[in-house]
């Protein structure tokens, strides 16, 4: 369960962050 949650924390984050650069460079 840990490490599942792990990995969905990661997605989430890496998600955010992939929002976050695609709206600053549009």
């Amino acid at each position: 369960f840990r490490d599942a949650w792990n990995v969905f924390d990661f997605v989430t984050v890496l998600g955010s962050i992939t929002d976050i650069l695609v709206t600053e460079i549009a």
